[in-house]
């Protein structure tokens, strides 16, 4: 609740004029009546920030971590994940009505058809031929489900579950709702009915006489349900508080089940969350951060005068910080574990240390790169060999530990990346005392740079992009003029690799840099 930052994230305290809300994977929005989105929460990769121009939304829905919305004037802005191309909007025209699944998108236009994008491997975009005009579609984890004008079921795509397989014949149905693997439906009469996945008894309210409710919302391991007299009733996990509602609410006119976290909006247009109670609020006064990271149960920042601030679970002591930490040169975090690499080359670690993923051998100081995810570590020699510490799954130690020259590592939950060392090129005619670093066609120096970074091409250019290693633009230079050499100051990004993206007028040139 807003009135406990322990158990939410930082929801606006000052959120007003609302008219609906959705909650995704640990963030959350609400839609104001001047048509304007607001956002907060755990950013976990997405972007927090609106795009701009986003504006008199007349609809958003969220499942998981991207987000669609559709303005009034018929037209579909998407942000968010786009791994499986579901924020890759085609094409389209006069929408009026929008839904998402997990990982893919859909569009309903005026004249009634159906037009669908994103992930497809158990055919989830597959819309039944003959299906349009619904009442509303939405989906699940890899499948899909709608109600036709009739108020008759349709579902379609994975059913390991049984969540697309309704125990009875449905109709009369007006709203559903998806879960991970389970399936909702609220019917004219009232009543509820649920199917799939109950593991963590999400499903539960099977088993009572519920007969007026308005609304069903589906997080992944909880259910909530609205009732005519704007209670609300829920069922399923409550390991974060998700369910641990207020005993004087008041008025409930909407509901939305996120990840581990509910939404209730009131009838005085004001909200209320519950849930995700280690994601606490960044505490206040801390200020002149160059670094940090986000596990799954706490968030890490490192100020410039080499300050660990952490926030979120202690239940391994993550808050307590240990001694050998110097100048900051780059930190991780995993589940409920902590990193920190000094420019020296050493590594400190602390926190959750049951798969030994923090089990850092002493006097190690050639370290030069890090990160962590879940229960394990990677940490990244100069000579370019890697090292793997914690729970390894899927056999990533053995993997990491098989590669050489290695120039970039990254940890995912159940599996490793690595980038191998290119080839150095040779190009003629440059100063042998800069130190460039080329793609034949463009070169950038000085590279390692602090403060400024001098682009050149044999290409003209009129554009220049900065990304981040998790393919994030984070800055953007245009020039009024096209050019051949241009000076950018650099000195706002954090410290670590970024990739310069330059738009020639005969191609695209990217080229590798290391912000010291």
């Amino acid at each position: 609740r807003t009135q406990n930052p322990s158990r939410c994230h930082a929801m606006p305290t000052s959120l007003s004029g609302v008219i609906a809300i959705a909650a995704g994977t640990n963030f959350s929005l609400a839609l104001k009546k001047d048509g304007t989105v607001v956002m907060w929460g755990d950013e976990g990769g997405n972007s927090l920030e609106v795009p701009d121009g986003v504006s008199n939304i007349a609809q958003m829905e969220v499942i998981g971590t991207h987000i669609l919305a559709l303005t009034k004037s018929g037209v579909v802005v998407a942000w968010g994940s786009n791994y499986d191309g579901q924020t890759d909007v085609p094409i389209m025209a006069n929408i009026k009505k929008i839904g998402v699944g997990y990982n893919h998108s859909f569009a309903v236009a005026e004249n009634g058809t159906i037009t669908a994008w994103g992930k497809n491997d158990n055919g989830q975009i597959d819309v039944p031929a003959g299906l349009t005009n619904p009442i509303q579609i939405t989906g699940g984890i890899n499948y899909s489900m709608a109600i036709d004008q009739e108020g008759n079921l349709h579902h379609w795509g994975k059913n390991s579950f049984g969540e697309g397989t309704p125990p009875l014949a449905q109709s009369n149905v007006v709203s559903i709702a998806t879960g991970s693997d389970f399936s909702i439906v609220v019917k004219e009469d009232g009543s509820v009915y649920g199917w799939g996945d109950n593991s963590s008894k999400q499903l539960n309210f099977n088993y009572e006489s519920i007969n007026n409710a308005v609304k069903a919302s589906a997080g992944v391991l909880h259910t909530i349900i609205l009732k005519e007299d704007s209670t609300i009733q829920g069922f399923g996990t409550d390991y974060s508080g998700e369910l641990s509602f207020a005993d004087n609410m008041g008025e409930v006119v909407d509901i939305s089940a996120g990840f581990s976290q509910t939404l209730v909006l009131k009838k005085d247009s004001t909200v209320e969350m519950y849930g995700t109670n280690y994601f606490e609020p960044m505490p206040d006064g801390v200020d002149s951060i160059k670094l940090i990271a986000a596990g799954d149960a706490i968030s890490v920042a490192v100020t410039y005068d080499n300050e660990v601030v952490v926030w979120g679970s202690n239940d391994n002591n993550e808050k307590v910080i240990p001694n050998g930490i110097k100048n900051v040169k780059a930190v991780a975090a995993g589940n409920d574990h902590i990193v920190i690499l000094n420019d020296d080359g050493t590594v400190v670690a602390w926190g959750n240390n049951s798969a030994g993923q923090i089990d850092i051998p002493e006097g190690l100081s050639d370290v030069i790169a890090i990160d962590a995810r879940y229960t394990h570590t990677v940490l990244l020699r100069e000579n370019g060999e890697a090292l793997f510490f914690g729970y390894s799954e899927y056999g990533m130690k053995e993997g990491i530990q098989s590669a050489t020259d290695i120039e970039m590592i990254s940890a995912g939950y159940s599996h490793l990346l690595v980038s191998k060392k290119p080839e150095q090129q040779v190009v003629t005619n440059l100063p042998e005392e800069v130190n460039w670093k080329t793609n034949s066609l463009s070169i950038c120096y000085p590279n390692p740079t602090k403060n400024k970074l001098t682009v050149k091409s044999q290409d003209t250019f009129s554009k220049l992009t900065i990304r981040d290693i998790a393919g994030v633009d984070i800055a953007i230079y245009e020039f009024e003029t096209p050019n051949k050499v241009v000076s950018i100051d650099v000195n706002q990004l954090r410290t670590g690799i970024f990739f310069l993206n330059i738009y020639g007028e005969k191609a695209l040139h990217t080229l590798k840099f290391v912000k010291e």
